[in-house]
């Protein structure tokens, strides 16, 4: 069998010691590994020792003079064989020299650019090692987040989230100025790394004063790591904090005092998250609250919070209302203090509901209130016109259509709590609550509330519940409904602010000709049409009644009106039969009583469901009828936000924008298609293969497929392609394509193939006169062309399969159409993916470094007075500077990423266009690299290229400048 190409054994063989192996290497591989990482014994610290440069040289040179000395003996005759021509072009000092680096590199043990410039320029010597790997080596750690590192860091802002560091890890990194620029990074985000006190230590000493942001939460810092914390804020050197989140971090009364006292030196804090800790006093908290008056959000969930502790912190948020504080929205979900003095912890958040104007988001979910605790909430709920969203699920309380508050009566089940409403009143409150009572009576405890239908995430969930509600059948709850901890962003509540309830106005207009009516009033089917919204007449002296009520943003709602005594539906709207009939009772008042012969109920059948669309509505702003969320505002109050992506926010708002860096690349079209054909026809030896008579039937075949020959070209006559030679199909190459599509047999063999290759290469005298582009060893694309032709006509036509040269011409496209069509759809998404506004943001904001990195490495092949370019070699040449290439995306696929960026020529054979890079090609190519390092995975495309331009491309203009006299360039 054909031998691996040079230093392949070398490199695994490092990556064996790398991967610490159960048994020691032998030999030779022993010796290598020692080379390299200084190993006296094994294993032991193998990436932490330091790298000595002329020791590792020489020994792994040797090592590839080894392996390579199979390839001294390959003859030149055989070095077109198959297995044989790929090796022996790799006998070079500089080809083994990349093959040392690719080793290293599979190590991990020192950075690859420097060592790479290094070897190029001929100067192997002792290169130091990263700060952040010293570190690592005075630990006795493996450096195996640097990369994770390289990717979190991102601008201003440093993500680690997840990564599971340690602390001795985190501790090498930090020491790493150029890894971590700490006096530059102002956000950290290190939720759940796996640090405790040591790592809050190290990081509270680089932290510097313009730290906006903290998250450390899901680490288990303990006391000594909260004294740190409070000791790095109560030095008054964190002024400019705005968001701390110690989630899970095991905070309990005694590190609270001190968070509590260190807090108010930071004035700007806006937001503070201690969720999922053992906090029980509520009184420190509650000071901290009533001084500060900049803090704008604070959530509690998920502690062990008494209904005193409660209280005590309640009074400091009602302290902070009196001082003309700025909090906005309190978190204690989860607490349980419903079970210990319930009332005095009611009664403290219904002084601050009757009191304070700047409260508009309170979630008390799950804290078990009774509905003595309730009631009491809802006292000062009474007067309260600020309050926008509450959360009452898990306590003896529901929350009607309109946003009043109604306690509940204990009845049912013991522990259990049984909803009573009241005539024409919606209940929603604990989902399980439903369940429970169904579970233990074997069918429903009681009707199924429509608030139900809020859960359900469709626009017809109000008419099926409604209908549920009628004829008293259960309605089963998914398990997301009683889910312990749902996401409020993902899960459906009552809440106004969280599910993006907007006010509507219900209005019935009075039909011409008809006398004023007495009274109007409105039944919706947010409730089942059981409670009636009365409508008052308008006084601009238009004969209209109104009345506005909230609704749930993108809720269908149903509207029945009662006009005086009948009930209608308003003019002009359309109507939709009810599933089931709906008993609606009749409303009575003082300009219309009832009258006791009347009948007090009516039965609806055929009255119709409207849109909300239909309705009069008074609010249209950009936010109607779609689910919004709280942030905090340049001045620390809430604004409310729409719930979308920045992406999706910014289309919204139309700019002029400059011409974009795509707007000179043309795309393959059919007019572009039909060039290449007919030039490519026009050079082939068409009249040898096919006879004139079926021109024009092969024509038609190869016009509806050329753009997928045209495709699977392109991608072939990259493979084996070196920077030093033009692109073409080379034989290997070919022979694996034709294996490939199938079309390999007892009657056509790979012996056919490279006789169809030797005489599609054949080039006649005169057309040689005035070539462009020579490669003695590959086909050009007429060449492809011609060899295709030739290959139908000896599978099939040959063989008896096929009559017409066009029919087995089609057969080997169908062939081949999988590789064709796959390739055509991966070009058209990435160009699809790439001219877009966002990725022109993107390509704008580097515009400068790309032109200079372009100028940089382009124009050694330009000949005088011609437009400057960049070659092939050029371009992979600064991949390789630059670290591109990655086990996703090898050396050998530089060549398609280049082609992937040009635009397509027609011409390939007298102009050599089609293989000189212009500017615009150049910016399409370096998109094709990241597009081909992530696998053609797009999501995350203009983060990917952000991110390659930032880190990699910067490496090419520090180096670039000092190696440009050599390289000829200006």
């Amino acid at each position: 069998p054909p031998r691996p190409p040079p230093g392949t054994r070398l490199t695994s063989t490092l990556s064996s010691v790398m991967a610490a192996d159960t048994s020691p290497p032998r030999g030779s591989a022993r010796k290598y590994a020692q080379a390299l990482f200084g190993i006296s014994s094994y294993p032991g610290g193998a990436s932490d020792s330091v790298v000595h440069l002329p020791t590792l040289i020489g020994k792994l040179q040797a090592a590839v003079a080894e392996e390579d000395a199979c390839c001294s003996k390959v003859g030149r005759g055989d070095a077109g064989r198959r297995g044989h021509g790929r090796a022996a072009s790799l006998c070079n000092p500089r080809e083994q020299a990349r093959d040392v680096l690719t080793a290293a590199r599979s190590a991990a043990a020192f950075p690859c650019p420097s060592l790479k410039a290094a070897a190029a320029a001929g100067k192997l010597g002792a290169l130091p090692l990263k700060v952040s790997l010293k570190a690592c080596r005075k630990r006795s750690i493996l450096p195996k987040f640097i990369r994770a590192v390289h990717e979190g860091c991102l601008g201003r802002e440093l993500d680690l989230t997840g990564l599971s560091l340690g602390d001795l890890q985190l501790e090498a990194l930090l020491c790493d100025a150029a890894l971590v620029p700490a006096e530059k990074v102002n956000r950290w985000r290190l939720r759940d790394t796996r640090i405790s006190a040591q790592g809050v230590g190290a990081l509270m000493g680089v932290l510097n004063w313009e730290t906006e942001l903290l998250n450390l939460a899901r680490n288990d810092i303990g006391l000594k790591g909260m004294r740190c914390l409070a000791g790095r804020m109560g030095e008054g050197r964190l002024p400019r904090l705005r968001s701390l989140d110690l989630s899970s971090t095991g905070i309990n009364c005694t590190t609270l005092v001190l968070l509590s006292k260190a807090l108010l030196q930071c004035p700007f804090l806006l937001r503070l998250d201690l969720n999922h800790n053992g906090i029980q006093d509520g009184e420190p908290l509650g000071e901290m609250v009533a001084e500060h008056t900049h803090l704008s959000r604070l959530s509690l969930n998920n502690n062990y919070l008494s209904g005193r502790a409660v209280g005590a912190f309640f009074e400091g948020v009602l302290q902070n209302a009196r001082n003309g504080g700025q909090i906005s929205d309190i978190g204690i979900a989860w607490n349980g203090f419903g079970k210990s003095n319930a009332l005095a912890g009611a009664e403290a958040i219904a002084a601050v509901l009757a009191e304070s104007v700047t409260l508009y988001h309170l979630d008390l979910s799950y804290n078990s209130l009774d509905s003595d605790g309730c009631a009491a909430i809802g006292k000062g709920l009474r007067d309260n016109h600020h309050l926008y969203g509450l959360h009452l699920v898990g306590n003896s309380a529901t929350m009607d259509a309109d946003g009043f508050l109604q306690p509940l009566q204990d009845a049912g089940l013991p522990g259990q709590v049984q909803a009573v409403a009241l005539p024409g009143q919606l209940l929603s409150g604990d989902p399980r609550m439903f369940s429970a009572n169904c579970l233990a009576s074997g069918k429903t405890a009681h009707k199924p509330t429509p608030q139900r239908s809020l859960t359900r995430r469709n626009n017809d969930s109000v008419t099926s519940l409604a209908t549920a509600c009628s004829s008293g059948s259960e309605v089963p709850l998914s398990e997301n409904d009683i889910l312990r901890e749902r996401d409020d962003l993902e899960q459906v509540s009552t809440c106004w602010a969280c599910e993006g309830w907007t006010r509507v106005e219900l209005q019935w207009q009075v039909p011409s000709g008809e006398p004023e009516p007495q009274a109007v009033w409105a039944f919706t089917s947010l409730d089942g049409f059981r409670s009636a919204l009365r409508l008052h007449r308008l006084d601009s002296g238009a004969d209209r009644f109104a009345a506005a009520r909230m609704v749930p943003g993108g809720c269908k709602l149903g509207v029945i009106f009662q006009v005086d005594g009948a009930i209608r539906t308003a003019p002009g709207m359309s109507k939709e039969a009810l599933g089931s009939p709906v008993e609606v009772r009749l409303r009575s008042c003082l300009e219309f009583p009832s009258s006791g012969s009347a009948k007090q109920t009516v039965e609806v059948s055929e009255m119709g469901l409207v849109n909300c669309a239909v309705c009069s509505q008074q609010d249209r702003d950009h936010m109607h009828g779609q689910r919004t969320v709280l942030l905090d505002g340049p001045d620390g109050c809430p604004v409310q936000m729409l719930r979308v992506t920045e992406t999706e926010f910014k289309l919204q708002f139309k700019r002029q924008r400059s011409a974009a860096f795509f707007t000179g690349f043309a795309k393959e079209t059919p007019r572009v298609m039909d060039e290449c054909l007919n030039e490519d026809w026009s050079k082939a030896k068409i009249g040898r293969i096919v006879g004139e008579a079926d021109w024009p039937a092969v024509q038609k075949v190869l016009k509806d497929n050329y753009r997928s020959i045209v495709a699977v070209y392109r991608l072939t006559s990259t493979l084996g392609v070196s920077g030093e030679t033009s692109f073409g199909v080379n034989q290997i190459e070919l022979s694996d394509l034709v294996a490939q599509a199938g079309l390999i047999d007892s009657r056509t063999r790979i012996a056919d193939v490279d006789r169809l290759f030797i005489a599609a290469k054949v080039i006649n005298l005169e057309m040689k006169r005035g070539l462009a582009v020579r490669n003695d060893k590959a086909l050009s694309r007429h060449q492809f062309l011609e060899f295709l032709l030739r290959l139908a006509d000896q599978r099939f036509v040959q063989t008896g399969e096929t009559a017409t040269v066009a029919e087995a011409l089609q057969r080997v496209l169908d062939a081949m159409s999988a590789l064709g069509d796959t390739k055509v759809a991966e070009l058209d998404h990435f160009l699809e993916e790439l001219h877009t506004e966002v990725m022109d943001d993107v390509y704008k904001s580097h515009r400068q470094s790309l032109q200079a990195i372009y100028k940089e490495y382009s124009g050694r092949n330009t000949k005088p007075g011609l437009a400057n370019f960049m070659s092939f070699a050029e371009f992979q040449e600064l991949l390789e500077l630059v670290d591109a290439f990655t086990s996703d995306f090898p050396r050998q696929r530089a060549g398609f990423a280049f082609r992937m960026g040009m635009m397509t020529q027609s011409e390939e054979t007298y102009a050599s266009r089609f293989q000189e890079m212009s500017f615009v090609e150049f910016q399409h190519a370096l998109g094709a690299v990241v597009c081909l390092r992530a696998k053609f995975a797009i999501a995350r495309f203009a983060e990917l290229i952000e991110d390659f331009f930032s880190k990699r491309l910067s490496l090419a203009l520090s180096a670039g400048r000092g190696v440009g006299k050599s390289r000829g360039c200006s």
